[in-house]
């Protein structure tokens, strides 16, 4: 079992000492999410972990994209490729039912946890996400990454926003 502290170092090594970064990790049920930035102050780590923020997913080309938005300037996306797991996987995954997605926030600097949630999203959400992912699970993982690099180069994460399919507010 791993042990996650806040103010304690991170403990998936993998993800650590590469800059700002932001990682949705499938895991079995449904995924989490790392998101590595430096400077955090101490009210983004306090909207982390306990605010009102909103959750939505963007598409195109058959790739969900998930934002998160704290508001004041605080958000990130992440990108799902089905193509990190295996065949077996993929077909297990796609049929499962879980919704909890673990989100986690990381001083890039110093590797330390500065602050957790977890939540659970709305089936249509969910849904909606397995759906992009199987439709993306008929494409070769070369195409989708190809994509994936042209989309990131012209969308930003306001402009996801905008043009969301679908949005869950927590508060």
């Amino acid at each position: 079992m791993i042990k996650y502290e806040v103010g304690q170092r991170f403990p998936n090594e993998k993800y650590l000492d590469r800059g700002e970064i932001t990682v949705a990790l499938i895991n079995e049920k449904f995924f989490d999410v790392i998101v590595c930035i430096s400077g955090i102050t101490s009210k983004e780590a306090k909207g982390f972990r306990k605010g009102s923020f909103e959750i939505s997913l963007f598409e195109k080309h058959n790739i969900p994209f998930v934002i998160f938005d704290f508001g004041e300037g605080f958000s990130f996306d992440v990108s799902l490729d089905i193509h990190k797991l295996t065949d077996e996987q993929t077909d297990k995954w796609l049929n499962e039912q879980g919704n909890v997605l673990n989100m986690f926030l990381i001083d890039a600097t110093t590797g330390n946890l500065a602050a957790m949630r977890m939540v659970g999203v709305s089936s249509s959400l969910e849904g909606s996400i397995r759906d992009i992912c199987e439709l993306q699970s008929e494409m070769r993982a070369e195409e989708v990454e190809q994509k994936l690099n042209g989309i990131l180069s012209v969308v930003s994460t306001k402009e996801m926003i905008k043009q969301r399919k679908m949005k869950q507010i927590f508060k």
